[in-house]
């Protein structure tokens, strides 16, 4: 029976005249070298930004005791704090050492 049906079935045939850009847009792709080139080039400068990023992180530490808390020391330092307290506001996800030095600096400004 679908043999049968298949015989009678009939197909609209289009006749398009050719493009004057022929088929030259078949074997284009976004991914060309420059654009892979770009690619690879923002991959490398968010590496860049994460690692001193992180080394931003790091550096915070050092105003820390022993005991994980903000020197006491820094309370004194007014324009040290004002510095912290602005730094911390530039914090990302997940930076909990600025979200502790906004609450210390808050705290004790």
């Amino acid at each position: 029976m679908s043999s049968h049906l298949s015989a009678n079935v009939k197909r609209a045939v289009v006749s398009y005249r050719p493009s004057i850009w022929g088929n030259c847009f078949l074997s284009c792709t976004p991914d060309d070298e420059i654009t892979l080139a770009y690619k690879w080039q923002q991959a490398e400068d968010l590496e860049e930004v994460r690692t001193e990023l992180m080394a931003a992180a790091d550096t915070f530490g050092k105003f820390k005791d022993e005991n994980g808390s903000f020197k006491k020391c820094l309370i004194n330092d007014v324009e040290g704090m004002l510095g912290l307290y602005e730094a911390a506001h530039l914090r990302g996800l997940g930076e909990d050492i600025l979200d502790e030095a906004l609450a210390f600096t808050t705290t004790h400004l």
